[in-house]
């Protein structure tokens, strides 16, 4: 038999004596020994089935506890209705009743019943018959290492530590629960005028209080709660390592305290639920009053230091916290406030992918436990700006700053900067310490994550505002005394608007990726409280790229004067064909700024130049590609890039604003080139996307399989991009990958299917996927994300699938290096080729670790880097840089406490088209008033594909208005892949038209029509296939399959890129 603890405890006098006269089964040794073991583990005694010795030793235990674990504290438990009388007469008899409650039933009855946790536990085997009660059936809810004293017939057999397979919640009713279900229950057993004849006496309705109790005192008894009860259940099991390969750092937070105790529990919990591997807590408490060692003594084995006595205020128990600190990375956090779920890990990765000294992060803002505001700093990247730290009006004092929680810093900084608090300072010691860092050269790396929760509350030091701006005072001018700094000269009061009115224009809305791109920096603006407007020149993106819906520059300039604003961004343009001198009417009359997603407004006609530097001297009728999107007859380029050019030179010309280093270099080599022909070269600033990491999170990988039909046991690759298109790169990739034969490989392909398509390796068309719940499914289904793109602007595919926990890969170039953070949250490859893409995809292939720690890097990068806060940090700091005194946007950054309602959307113009080419037609071509031909298309030989757009799903007439100028012309129909007909089509020649009527079934929305020619002749001056001219497709709807399938709206489209998941 094991021994627990130290020797044997002191029997109380008479103590033998008393167990001789007591009659029935059990040894006095045993009972003796139950006695001992009782009062070594103070607290709630569980018998099981016990002699009336045992029962008695138990209670003089309790009696000698008393004091320490309250009365009553032995439970005895029997199903014999006769055992249980005979136990209460000889405790009655000895006046020890009052300390024990008995229960009919067995061991598992009695812990579903009365949710307490037992100090030790006590089971007679042999007394109870055919209720033995073996504690492995309850090891979920029994505590870890609870000692179990078993006996037989009162004789001792063992005594052990209960096995522990789970997490438990500790429960100990309070006394006077006790009291009260020790009196029902005496009543329900022993004054009822009979019993229950079975083995257990129903007494849930009697034990309601006390599991009241529990409940309210054990919030995290469910395995759900709130922070810092327990850990959000998204939180990541970090890697071994940081990505630079050194252990996670060791950070050491002091926490100073004085009477807090209402609050300091909290503090603690959300440092210990930070789940993070190399954590030091030091607490030093000013010898509180109110109960806060009580708390301190429970959490005291979990803490590197505990300090209680007299100090000098909170600095200097800092100071005393500090001088015991051995971490890396250091902090302060007062007692009333706590550290947010998994900050400490994303500061520590901040720290390892940045070269900064100080990681600052938002601060939420909580009153009465309700969120109010959301704080950020609105410091630029770099040096912390001593200046404007000096400037307490406008700096301070404005909120450009810090809350203290939010910001941790290095030890080597804190020791550069003196290594102390100023401890005479009992409101200002942190801007006095933030002074010392700048002057010390501190850098600053800004994350868009919450590193701390704020509590407001009235007995804050700072909640009277006159108390600490006097000792702010007088702390600045020590310091320029100190440094020997003159006073800064008063800076002339600039009125800010601290709520910009901003309207966000662009051509379709919220449709495809520049579109939803578009809608995302108009939501990271609203988060922090500006008045957003949404202008679309045209309404849907069931256009043709010819189209213009009929619209005038001016209809768009009254549009966007309705939304009176202070600043108008400008998305892509092109695919409403706007004229430039849009650009120019909009910047006489707002202050404008152009967002280059891609760029068409440095060109005379592309979106993107494809090794092409005609734009940098002038684009003209050479342009190599004039047919290709968005098209522009060669006589009208040259004229378009000099019109934008000087548009973007005038005085109150636009700004431009690139997501990336590469786009803003690529602009400013853009204006380099002419410099001197302009009165002005364009401001130039860089801001960040935003994306919603609500929506584009982890998810379970064999559900999001299913969703898409997906197998479990294959290595899935998406890969992001049209397969045929040359810029997407993606044919070229599939046949690098085939020649690796990598077993088990499935890759999967969104966009537009082509079902006659061969590839080298298994390749599973999803087609179109719609919505931005849906494209994070399928980030999080595959393994890997390749986009093998040779010319992005950015690349948001890339940080919307690392931020789903699944790695990238692309090439090392232009905006995919913005993007991707190589050995972070993916691989570029090594060469700007198809053959080093392939091989970076089989090295991950081959390493599921790298995979899984890039997984969970890339998700905390991306909440530090890439958060829509992130992003309204970025453009907050580019307005300021390109702000000509017209804008004036605020200085500091304070988040709505929750998220921002879907903003207006206006449209300008309708766009009545229900088709596009999307292969094989040529550019829209002018009319032939001589052959009453209106515009139209060549249809090119041997066939190509229409996308059509059908607003509900089911049975349409497709009308084909043609004209025909070869003998035996046969037309073949594919629609989605399915065959349609094959029809001989008459002679026309190109006077005179005819129409084709076929009936086809569509689905709501795209659909690709794939037509098929059998005759067709080469063009004697540009050898172009001409087969047949298409001068309309219309639809009409036969018979819906279901009134509810249709074509996406805008406002479906808004709401998705909104991140609104509401049905």
């Amino acid at each position: 038999m094991t021994e627990p603890g130290s020797g044997p405890a002191t029997l109380p006098k008479g103590f033998h004596s008393l167990l001789d006269r007591i009659p029935g089964p059990g040894s006095v040794a045993s009972a003796e020994l139950v006695y001992q073991h009782a009062v070594r583990y103070p607290g709630i005694l569980v018998l099981i089935s016990p002699t009336p010795r045992t029962a008695v030793a138990a209670a003089l235990s309790a009696a000698a506890n008393a004091e320490a674990a309250g009365s009553p504290s032995v439970y005895l438990l029997d199903f014999r209705q006769a055992s249980l009388t005979l136990l209460l007469h000889e405790l009655a008899r000895e006046d020890l009743a009052e300390y024990a409650t008995f229960y009919h039933g067995g061991g598992e009855q009695f812990f579903r019943d009365i949710p307490l946790t037992p100090s030790m536990l006590c089971i007679d085997s042999a007394s109870a018959g055919n209720a033995t009660f073996d504690p492995a059936k309850l090891t979920a809810i029994l505590p870890p290492d609870l000692p179990v004293l078993r006996l037989e017939s009162g004789t001792p057999i063992a005594f052990q530590a209960a096995e522990a397979q789970y997490r438990r919640v500790g429960f100990v009713p309070s006394p006077q629960a006790r009291r009260i279900l020790q009196g029902s229950l005496h009543e329900r057993y022993f004054l009822a005028e009979s019993w229950t004849p079975a083995n257990h006496t129903p007494v849930a309705d009697v034990t309601v209080d006390i599991r009241r109790e529990f409940a309210r005192l054990n919030p995290t008894a469910g395995g759900y709660a709130s922070w810092p009860y327990l850990p959000p259940l998204d939180s990541i099991e970090l890697p071994p390592n940081l990505p630079s390969g050194k252990p996670w750092p060791r950070i050491s937070i002091v926490t100073p305290s004085f009477n807090q105790g209402g609050y300091i529990e909290e503090t603690l919990l959300s440092v210990l639920h930070q789940n993070y591997p190399s954590v030091e807590h030091i607490v030093v408490d000013g010898a509180s009053t109110d109960g806060t060692s009580a708390i301190l003594d429970r959490y005291r084995d979990r803490l590197a230091h505990t300090i209680s006595e007299p100090d000098n205020g909170q600095s200097h128990a800092i100071n005393k916290g500090m001088a015991l600190a051995t971490g890396e990375i250091l902090t302060w956090l007062n007692s009333d406030d706590m550290l947010a779920p998994g900050a400490l890990a994303a500061v520590a990765l901040a720290f390892d992918t940045n070269s900064a000294d100080m990681i600052a992060g938002i601060c939420r803002l909580y009153r009465d436990g309700r969120l109010e505001a959301q704080h950020m700093t609105s410091c630029a990247e770099g040096p912390l700006p001593l200046e404007d730290l000096l400037d307490l009006d406008h700096g301070w004092n404005a909120g450009q700053f810090f809350y203290q929680p939010e910001v941790m810093f290095t030890r080597e900084l804190w020791l550069r900067a003196g290594g102390y608090v100023n401890d005479w300072l009992h409101y200002s010691m942190d801007y006095e310490m933030w002074l010392r860092f700048a002057e010390a050269g501190a850098q600053l790396h800004v994350i868009g994550r919450p590193v701390a929760w704020f509590r407001l509350h009235d007995q804050q030091k700072t909640h009277i505002t006159a108390r600490f701006q006097a000792e702010l005072l007088v702390c600045r001018r020590d310091f320029l005394k100190r440094s020997g700094r003159e006073e800064p000269a008063a800076v002339p009061a600039v009125p800010l608007r601290q709520k910009l009115r901003v309207t966000l224009l662009n051509d379709i809305g919220p449709f495809f990726g520049a579109g939803i791109a578009h809608v995302r920096m108009a939501r990271a603006l609203a988060w922090a409280g500006h008045e957003i407007t949404l202008v679309s020149i045209l309404d849907r993106s069931l256009i043709g790229f010819e189209s213009t819906g009929h619209y005038t520059s001016q209809a768009v300039i009254d549009r966007v004067a309705e939304t009176n604003p202070d600043l108008v961004i400008i998305g892509n343009l092109h695919a409403a064909n706007a004229d430039p001198f849009l650009l120019q009417l909009l910047c006489e009359r707002f202050p404008s700024a152009v967002v280059l997603h891609d760029y068409w407004a440095l060109t005379g006609r592309c979106a993107f130049p494809a090794g092409c530097d005609r734009y940098l001297a002038g684009c003209d009728h050479t342009c190599p590609t004039p047919n290709e999107y968005p098209a522009l007859p060669p006589e009208q380029i040259a004229d378009a890039w000099s019109s934008k050019r000087l548009i973007f030179g005038e005085a109150q010309g636009p700004a431009i604003l690139c997501s990336t280093r590469w786009a803003a270099e690529l602009a400013r080599n853009a204006f380099a080139a002419n410099a001197h022909e302009l009165p002005r070269t364009p401001p130039i600033a860089r801001f960040q996307l935003s994306f919603p990491l609500h929506i584009f999170r982890s998810r379970d990988r064999r559900m999001c399989r299913d969703n898409f039909d997906l197998p479990y046991d294959r290595f899935v690759i998406l890969l992001a991009g049209a397969v045929e298109d040359p810029r997407k790169g993606g044919r070229a990739f599939l046949e690098a990958l085939g020649r690796l034969e990598l077993p088990n490989l499935l890759v999967a392909t969104m966009g537009r299917p082509d079902p006659g398509a061969t590839f080298p390796v298994e390749v599973r068309q999803l087609g179109q996927i719609n919505g931005q719940d849906q494209v994070a499914m399928i980030n999080s289904a595959a393994d890997l994300v390749v986009a093998p793109a040779t010319e992005e602007t950015f690349g948001q595919t890339f940080i919307e699938a690392i931020a789903c926990g699944t790695p990238v890969l692309g090439y090392p170039i232009n905006g995919i290096r913005g993007a991707i953070r190589d050995g972070v949250t993916g691989l570029l490859s090594q060469g700007d080729d198809p053959a080093s893409l392939a091989a970076a995809v089989q090295y991950l292939y081959a390493h599921p670790g790298i995979r899984r720690d890039l997984s969970r890097w890339g998700r905390l990068f991306v909440e530090n880097e890439w958060s829509e806060f992130a992003a309204s940090r970025h453009l907050l700091l580019s307005l300021r840089a390109i702000d000509d005194g017209r804008v004036r946007p605020p200085h500091n950054l304070r988040f709505l406490p929750a998220e921002p309602a879907i903003p207006p959307f206006h449209v300008v113009a309708r766009c009545l088209d229900s088709w596009r080419p999307q292969q094989g037609f040529s550019q829209m071509e002018f009319a032939i008033p001589e052959h009453h031909l209106p515009p139209y298309r060549w249809l090119y030989g041997p066939g190509a594909i229409a996308e059509l757009f059908a607003e509900a799903a089911g049975l349409h007439r497709v009308l084909i208005a043609y004209r025909n100028p070869h003998q035996e012309q046969r037309l073949g129909l594919r629609c989605n892949g399915t065959p349609c007909g094959s029809f001989d089509l008459h002679h026309t020649g190109i006077g005179t038209g005819r129409m084709l009527v076929v009936n086809v079934p569509l689905e709501a929305g795209a659909n690709f029509l794939q037509l098929e020619v059998s005759q067709w002749d080469r063009n004697r001056e540009d050898l172009r296939p001409l087969a047949l001219i298409v001068t309309e497709i219309l639809l009409e709807l036969v018979a819906a399959c279901d009134r509810l399938a249709r074509q996406t709206s805008a406002a479906e489209m808004l709401a998705s890129a909104w991140g609104d998941l509401t049905p």
